[in-house]
């Protein structure tokens, strides 16, 4: 069984299914509320595991009622928490969700308050043999770090970057990476137009593969030099559009430490992500 390791955020999300999105200064009756294990990494690892992959969590959990209800979530999931650090200080970090039941749109507002995992807090000696290490760009500096002790003593393991905003030292960071993640929010930040445009703005990388998200866009990515283009599948209804890109980099990462060359992981990723929309939720995914 391949093994992937990933490094970033596991989150509390509390999601409000509600009829039509809220006005303003109004008060709104949820049909139904109900929390869910969230953050990135947290979700791509628990797509991961669907598909028979062992996999393996490093990050910052606190030391509250609701650090322990995500670890235990994460570990009844089959995800293994033996490399997480518990954190005295902070609270755990919570996602507010209204999900609009009229089109599948979430808002989602965040708060946290929890301390990075760091490469003090990574227990290298309980690291086993591994193929892909995953990494969520966030406390980049420290992950640097962590990526090059992992990659000295072991030199064909999969290193996975993803992307979503602009942090320093991102680009140093990129430039260790054999796949790369790029999400719609990073251009939007960078102002960058296009995917043609953010290739020639990644031409540090090496990267063997590069996939940008573009969410109801569809995707682009660059690989042996060439872009190659992918809309998003027709899908109805949309219920929920939660997750869907974590979906998609969890299927597409995982079709690839299963043998998958990279056109079929991307295709088959994409229609996992669509057909994900159409159910409430990243459990008993559609992978056919």
């Amino acid at each position: 069984m391949p093994t992937v390791l990933g490094i970033g955020n596991a989150v509390l999300d509390v999601v409000h299914l509600v009829n039509t999105y809220p006005k303003e200064n109004s008060e709104t009756r949820a049909i139904r509320s109900e929390t869910r294990l969230g953050g990135n990494i947290a979700n791509q690892l628990q797509v991961m595991k669907q598909l028979g992959i062992d996999a393996h969590w490093a990050g910052t959990l606190a030391k509250d009622s609701s650090g322990q209800q995500i670890q235990k979530k994460l570990q009844e999931l089959g995800i293994n928490t033996e490399l997480a650090k518990v954190s005295e200080a902070g609270q755990t970090p919570t996602s507010h969700i209204i999900l609009n039941s009229e089109n599948g749109s979430r808002t989602i507002l965040h708060t946290r308050n929890l301390e990075e995992f760091c490469y003090q807090d990574m227990n290298f000696d309980c690291i086993g043999p591994i193929d892909c290490l995953h990494v969520e760009a966030r406390n980049v500096a420290d992950q640097i770090l962590i990526v090059q002790h992992i990659r000295s003593s072991n030199k064909h393991v999969l290193i996975s970057v993803e992307i979503e905003k602009d942090r320093p030292l991102v680009q140093k960071l990129w430039e260790c990476a054999d796949i790369l993640f790029i999400s719609s929010h990073y251009t939007e930040q960078m102002k960058i137009s296009n995917s043609e445009k953010l290739f020639a703005h990644l031409k540090t990388s090496n990267a063997k593969l590069i996939v940008h998200t573009k969410g109801s866009e569809g995707l682009s990515y660059l690989y042996k030099s060439q872009i190659f283009h992918l809309p998003a599948i027709p899908i109805s209804p949309v219920l929920d559009t939660l997750a869907a890109g974590d979906v998609f980099i969890g299927s597409c990462l995982g079709f690839l430490i299963l043998g998958h060359d990279y056109e079929s992981a991307i295709a088959r990723a994409n229609r996992v992500a669509g057909k994900k929309c159409m159910q409430y939720g990243i459990e008993n995914l559609d992978f056919g």
